[in-house]
C-alpha cells in the first residue's frame, strides 16, 4: 500500500483501522483518504452505524401496532375455522 492508498485498499482495510491495528504509516494514508474521499468515510460512518442499528433490530416492539393485532387475530380465527378433529380426545 503506497502512502496514499486506493478505495478498494480502504474498503479491505477499514475494519482494522477503527480497531486500531494497523501500523502508524497505514493509519495516516487512510485517514488522509477519508478527509479527501466522500464514498469511503461515508462506508466508514456507515460501519461506525452498524452496532448501535442492529442493537435497534434486535429489539422487540414496545406493542404491536393495531392493524398486526387485527391481522394476527383474522388468520387465528380461520385457522381455527380450518381444523378438524381427526380423531377424538380419549375420555378423562
Amino acid at each position: 500500500m503506497s502512502l496514499l492508498p486506493s478505495c478498494p485498499e480502504i474498503c479491505k482495510n477499514l475494519t482494522e483501522y477503527q480497531e486500531h491495528s494497523l501500523p502508524i504509516r497505514k493509519r495516516f494514508g487512510i485517514w488522509i483518504h477519508l478527509m479527501m474521499c466522500h464514498g469511503c468515510n461515508a462506508l466508514r460512518k456507515a460501519l461506525l452505524a452498524l452496532p448501535s442499528l442492529s442493537k435497534r433490530v434486535m429489539e422487540a416492539p414496545a406493542e404491536a401496532p393495531t392493524e398486526a393485532k387485527d391481522a394476527f387475530a383474522l388468520a387465528m380465527t380461520k385457522i381455527k375455522g380450518c381444523q378438524k378433529p381427526d380423531h377424538q380426545a380419549p375420555p378423562k
